[in-house]
């Protein structure tokens, strides 16, 4: 390419040859002497065009010697720095011309023009126009990198830019933008029609744009835990900030099997595990109580809620005719009852020595009232007074006086079960009725209890590449696991690097608080109902390869929440729930967790739940299926569930982490600075009723001295002392030791003047307000006014809750407070004017009221009572 002085850019390779065959001349090139010395950028030798074979003889030579010695036809033009160079000498040397110049030239580019006698040649002077001139740069012989000659081709015209309409995010709006730019691009086409190729290639790329648009705004959203929409992502933003979202949780019930004659032992094979169903009645068909296995599919198809009873080896169930109803001993009265609060409960029999029906420690005994224990009606007995135990011990005695009069041995066997299960309301074991009938076995115990988890397993093999296609189906037998495919056609997961995962085709997965851990706890631990204990139910995941199938597989083993925890050999994976509560199952990649081998197929395991639907009412599961290699289960005589169904619960919402995962942060206490936060880190243990820290230095560190105030007792057991301090070393400081003590009491020395309303005798109302002044819970699940829980550190005692106390009970007309000082006080009425005039008594931030009325201490607080008036 090349410039004329008009600014026109030429590709002058058409006119050159041109030129070369007529009788014009034209500039070539210029050579710059580059020889140090005198002769250095300051010698020009012109070069001209070559003639062609047809151009005019000597051409050339008539140029050089019209030109020789003819210094006015040249200038130079041009420059940066050094300007206005002109021509000393214009010599012919052989075929070119060596201009010498007055001085070099800079670095820039100048054009070396030739004129006529200093102006334009005339018309019929033979140099072309366009090669009159040249343009040159006195600095050639410095190095350079570039080649001096410029391109050929022209370069391309910019493109104008087309329209980009952001806004066009689905298929209508990319067709669209699609067909306007059609024009533009295919003036010719104007095809518009549906079945046209043209149009079905632009409709494939609109719906090509809908699905990549689709995708880079979910890859955005999911990025925040405001916008994300995957349960997986809010998930893992969650916990980022210490917020555990939850999964649900399935219900379970208590199931009560009952057997016609004999007994049968359920236990779950060597290394296995067994299921026992039960469902609801099923809905279109026409089914047995006692479903048999053959039946199995159809029941569980038409059911509409499934219980499973789970055995793990080495787990067994005994079931015994005589453990079907126990009948609660009254010691041959004709009234009798369990108050509230009781733990322990008497039954007519033998149920200790080892038999078929033995009553073990760990048995789960459940409480049941029959009859209404003032009409004797089963219509109207309360469903409500239905209570499960767990017994802790066992043990048998005599009723001398029953064998006396019966002239046999009359053997009862006497159940403990723990605090934590003590009966929540009364349980009559006979009574009189309002006509005077007697009535016998009010209430009953129940043996032959199992735990129940609502929900159904399945068995899902899966690998991919066409050897083995996905099934699913409901777990019961072995051969429900689809047969492996064919040594030579086995073909498994091929693994990348990302970690590797796949998802369950069926849900919502179940999730439970696993039994394995309540098995030594007390009854009430089995309606822990927060779904964040629970985990997800997946029996096993299992993985063959073609060499290790079917004798060696791996067992995977599923861990909450992450696997950072785990080392490069662990078989673990993780569990997450996605939008429809299908279980994605995520493993390792050899750092943390393992992965899996290569070609693997695997065999999950796993139940799915339907959440707070499973939360069904008492005696609504009756159907039981069979196992065929259980013989003694045909002798079944019923199978219920006495108590309802408990604990199911939905999902946690999306939208719900959203609004309390930000604050969760600021919400739960999880570390422990202040003494404040002692006191409330200790309070967050299930048997403290309230605790109070305080800061003392012992020397070489501080130590922490927490009093703890435990529920329903004055001295802390050295078991909880121990395991207070496991708790809360959890949240304590580093270099911080901790010393838990005994709360501090104040016992009280309290004098009353009740006056006895007419028609009550004093010494049965002097009765009512020693209980309720008690320290004991009384008969009707009430706290006494003086019980442990209710007064803890700090707690004021104001006057008008005493007078409140004593005057609700019966026969009580008034009450005057003649004392009321702490106890052993040295200006006791002193002490007690001024608690009187100021309506209250405090003991200071640290100590707690107490005042037992126990003659055996009466240095935990006494109670005078001085009675008038009434009958005599």
């Amino acid at each position: 390419m090349d410039v004329n002085d008009s600014g026109i850019v030429f590709d002058d390779t058409a006119r050159r040859q041109q030129l070369q065959n007529s009788r014009y001349n034209g500039i070539d090139y210029i050579e710059i002497d580059t020889t140090p010395g005198e002769t250095n950028q300051r010698v020009l030798r012109v070069y001209f065009i070559a003639p062609g074979t047809e151009a005019p003889a000597g051409k050339v030579d008539t140029m050089l010697d019209d030109l020789d010695g003819n210094i006015d036809a040249f200038a130079i033009l041009g420059g940066e720095r050094v300007h206005q160079i002109r021509v000393q000498s214009a010599i012919r040397v052989e075929d070119h011309l060596e201009l010498w110049v007055d001085r070099p030239g800079d670095f820039s580019d100048y054009r070396l023009l030739i004129t006529y006698e200093g102006g334009a040649p005339p018309n019929d002077f033979p140099l072309d126009l366009f090669y009159r001139e040249v343009t040159f740069n006195f600095k050639a012989g410095c190095p350079a990198r570039f080649d001096c000659r410029r391109p050929l081709i022209a370069p391309p015209e910019p493109e104008a830019e087309i329209f980009v309409d952001y806004m066009a995010k689905d298929f209508d709006s990319f067709r669209q933008a699609l067909i306007d730019l059609l024009p533009r691009l295919i003036p010719d086409w104007s095809e518009r029609r549906v079945a046209d190729q043209g149009m079905m290639l632009l409709e494939l790329l609109a719906y090509v744009g809908d699905q990549l648009s689709y995708y880079q705004d979910a890859v955005a959203n999911e990025a925040f835990i405001e916008t994300a929409r995957q349960r997986i992502s809010v998930r893992r933003h969650a916990r980022l900030i210490d917020y555990d979202m939850h999964e649900g949780l399935s219900a379970r019930t208590v199931v009560q099997i009952q057997m016609a004659m004999g007994s049968m032992v359920l236990e779950a094979p060597s290394g296995g595990d067994r299921i026992v169903r039960l469902t609801t009645q099923p809905q279109g068909i026409r089914l047995p109580h006692l479903i048999p296995s053959s039946r199995e599919d159809d029941a569980l198809d038409a059911a509409g809620i499934i219980f499973e009873i789970k055995l793990e080896d080495p787990d067994v169930l005994r079931f015994h005719q005589r453990l079907n109803e126990l009948t609660l001993y009254n010691w041959r009265n004709q009234i009798a009852y369990l108050p509230t609060g009781a733990t322990s409960a008497d039954i007519l029999g033998d149920y200790r020595t080892p038999s078929d029906w033995q009553l073990r420690a760990g048995d789960l005994l459940l409480l049941e009232e029959l009859l209404d224990p003032y009409t004797g009606a089963t219509l109207t007995a309360d469903p409500n007074r239905r209570h499960l135990v767990r017994l802790i011990n066992v043990e048998t005695i005599e009723d001398t006086l029953a064998t006396l009069l019966t002239g046999s041995t009359v053997t009862v066997t006497r159940v403990y079960w723990a605090q934590q299960d003590a009966l929540p309301f009364r349980i009559w074991i006979s009574n009189v009725t309002n006509q005077g009938i007697s009535l016998e076995a009010v209430s009953v115990g129940r043996g032959n209890l199992a735990i129940a988890d609502e929900g159904r397993t399945y068995g899902e093999s899966v690998s991919v590449g066409g050897a083995l296609v996905d099934e699913k189906r409901p777990y019961g037998k072995d051969e429900y696991y689809p047969q492996p495919p064919d040594i030579a056609d086995w073909k498994g997961f091929k693994l990348g690097q990302r970690a590797f995962r796949f998802t369950l085709n069926e849900g919502p997965l179940a999730y439970s608080i696993p039994l394995h851990r309540l098995t030594d706890a007390p009854a009430s631990a089995l309606f822990d109902d927060d779904p964040r204990h629970a985990q997800p139910v997946i029996h096993s995941i299992r993985s063959y390869t073609e060499s290790t199938y079917p004798a060696r597989p791996r067992n995977w083993r599923t861990v909450p929440e992450t696997l950072l925890n785990s080392d490069r050999f662990a078989e673990d994976v993780v569990v997450e729930t996605d939008n429809l509560g299908r279980a994605q199952l995520r493993f390792g990649t050899n750092e943390y967790g393992a992965i899996p081998d290569d070609n693997s197929l695997f065999k999950v395991r796993y139940r799915a739940s339907s959440g707070a639907q499973g939360n069904i009412g008492a005696d609504k599961l009756n159907y039981i299926v069979l196992h065929d290699d259980i013989g003694a289960m045909s002798n079944i005589s019923l199978a219920r569930n006495p108590l309802p169904a408990w604990g199911g619960s939905p999902p946690e919402s999306i939208e719900q982490v959203k609004r309390l995962a930000p604050a969760a942060t600021r919400a739960a206490l999880k570390r422990a600075v202040t003494p404040e936060d002692y006191a409330r880190v200790t309070e967050l243990h299930p048997q403290v009723e309230r605790a109070v820290a305080q800061f003392r230095w012992t020397g070489s560190w501080h130590t922490v001295f927490i009093r703890v105030d435990p529920k329903g007792a004055t001295e802390i057991p050295p078991e909880l002392r121990a395991d207070l301090v496991r708790h809360v070393s959890a949240y304590a400081m580093t270099g911080y030791d901790l010393e838990i003590i005994d709360p501090t009491f104040v016992p009280l020395e309290l004098s009353l003047e009740i006056c006895v309303e007419p028609g009550y005798f004093p010494s049965e109302v002097e009765q009512a307000v020693l209980e309720v002044l008690s320290n004991r819970q009384l008969p009707d699940g009430r706290l006494g006014f003086f019980h442990p829980d209710q007064f803890t550190f700090g707690q004021t005692l104001y006057l008008s809750k005493l007078y409140d106390a004593v005057e609700a009970a019966t026969g009580v007309q008034s009450v005057a407070i003649t004392g009321l000082h702490r106890q052993y006080a040295t200006a006791a009425d002193t002490e007690t004017d001024a608690n009187l005039a100021r309506g209250y008594i405090d003991v200071g931030e640290f100590a707690v009221v107490r005042l037992d009325n126990d003659p055996d201490f009466p240095e935990n607080g006494i109670l005078h009572l001085t009675m008038l008036g009434g009958n005599a």
